[in-house]
């Protein structure tokens, strides 16, 4: 199950905490992420301070904070619910999407055509392209949404040495360094106006661009000395003099796996906000994208393929959920090999959607694909509870066709691997498949058999009440 971040998670207290212990709480972490007390990480102290500013400003509301509580039940009701589509029975590992590059942001779409994504702290990602742009120039400021300050105009030596200092200041977070733009790059932010031969600066995203020239690096650094050069793109020439002034504004990457990784954060808030088109359209053009990403995880571009289906599922699609599950086997197949725990987790989603929809005779058929796929599984890959919780479901799926025999030779079979262990190593669900067993031999009239399995699960089970385990002879 999706684990639920709460607003009392993010200030570290119990969902009954006072007024004092939530102040208390928000005090201390406040002053602990301060970003003047956290130099080295200014950028995450900065995110994290605006979530705790978050947090406090619902919990310490009354109001907010009963309609917080209503919105954490309502969430764990649904989560409870889509259990029905999600992990292997006996519980496996989660299978969650796992984020290496926007781990704890809250990427949203933003700007016209949402082109962008906003990283919520003063950067967004363009769809487009993959870069990883500030909103602002150098000397500007953001703060929740809103610029401040005005920018600060260098000549080509200073203008190199920005981006140097801005990078030791506040580090890169990741391997690629902010950078000047290439002259391209710059250009395929302004979009063309109205005006012909004119180009704009989408400035719901980025801050106004007054018409300035901007410092670029060459867009081939092979052909032409790395010097950096000053573009203005609205067709005034750049000054002319000895020592012309520009702005400047960095930019990284491009990084297609942090764009990803956005962009499914993006569908899994569409998709919490109840808007199932737009989180659908975020999913379908991101596969597209994930897919053809180097670096991006097999298991998140499956898990990726999940997410379509249950956003389908959850719309009550059920056909195009089917598809994509299929799918999903496809694709965990041909990333990691037909026997493989992935494929197993794949099948076993597919299996529950099929008994969750009513159709038995496939989710038998899928669940049987499981149980000799997991058998086949050497080491601590084919855990034990997850194939006795698995046989549960096809046990019954077999019983309900009618296939008796089928059922008695899988049970016979479980049950003769665990002999070797003793019967008081047994799980406690195999005294289940014992009784079932014991059931069918005396419906075949072999009465004798029967007799001493029910003998056995009798003597398996726990006394009703403890003390009357004193009473048990050894050896039984």
């Amino acid at each position: 199950m999706k684990r639920l971040r709460t607003h009392y998670d993010n200030l570290q207290v119990s969902e009954n905490a006072s007024q004092e212990v939530i102040r208390g709480a928000y005090k201390f972490l406040s002053q602990k992420w301060h970003p003047d007390k956290n130099p080295d990480q200014r950028a995450r102290a900065e995110r994290i301070t605006r979530i705790l500013n978050d947090a406090y400003a619902v919990l310490s509301d009354p109001e907010r904070r009963r309609e917080h509580d209503r919105w954490i039940a309502d969430q764990r009701r649904a989560l409870a619910f889509d259990v029905t589509l999600a992990a292997p029975p006996g519980g496996s590992e989660a299978r969650t999407f796992s984020y290496g590059c926007t781990e704890g942001l809250q990427p949203v779409l933003v700007g016209r055509g949402r082109r962008f994504i906003s990283l919520q702290d003063g950067t967004v990602l363009d769809t487009r392209t993959a870069l990883h742009w500030m909103t602002h120039s150098v000397g500007e400021a953001w703060q929740d949404g809103r610029f401040s300050g005005h920018p600060e105009f260098y000549d080509a030596g200073r203008a190199q040495d920005a981006a140097r200092r801005f990078n030791e200041r506040y580090g890169c977070g990741r391997e690629t360094p902010w950078r000047l733009p290439s002259k391209r790059e710059l250009r395929s932010l302004f979009q063309r106006s109205m005006v012909p031969f004119k180009r704009i600066l989408d400035e719901s995203v980025f801050s106004p661009d007054y018409h300035a020239p901007y410092w670029t690096r060459t867009d081939n650094l092979w052909l032409q000395e790395d010097r950096p050069r000053l573009v203005s793109l609205h067709g005034d020439p750049p000054p002319g003099n000895d020592r012309p002034l520009g702005r400047v504004r960095l930019v990284r990457g491009p990084d297609p796996v942090m764009l990803a990784e956005a962009m499914h954060q993006v569908a899994q808030g569409l998709l919490r906000e109840k808007e199932q088109e737009a989180a659908l359209e975020v999913l379908n053009e991101g596969l597209a994208h994930a897919r053809e990403t180097r670096g991006m995880e097999d298991r998140n571009v499956v898990l990726w393929i999940r997410d379509l289906a249950r956003a389908h599922f959850q719309g009550n699609d059920y056909d195009r959920a089917e598809w994509w599950l299929k799918e999903m086997v496809q694709e965990a197949r041909k990333r990691f090999g037909k026997a493989h725990m992935e494929v197993f987790n794949s099948l076993m989603d597919l299996g529950y959607f099929y008994k969750t929809t009513q159709n038995y005779l496939l989710a038998r058929d899928t669940f049987m694909e499981g149980y000799e796929l997991l058998r086949g599984l050497e080491g601590d890959e084919g855990d034990e509870g997850l194939l006795l919780a698995l046989l549960h479901d096809l046990v019954v799926l077999l019983l309900m066709h009618r296939q008796y025999g089928q059922a008695e030779e899988i049970i016979r079979t479980h049950l003769k691997d665990l002999v070797a262990d003793g019967e008081g190593a047994w799980p406690a669900r195999a005294g289940m498949l014992v009784l079932v067993l014991g059931l069918l031999r005396e419906r075949n009239g072999q009465t004798g058999g029967s007799r001493d399995l029910f003998t056995t699960f009798l003597n398996a089970l726990p006394p009703p009440v403890a003390g009357a385990e004193d009473f048990r002879r050894p050896g039984l």
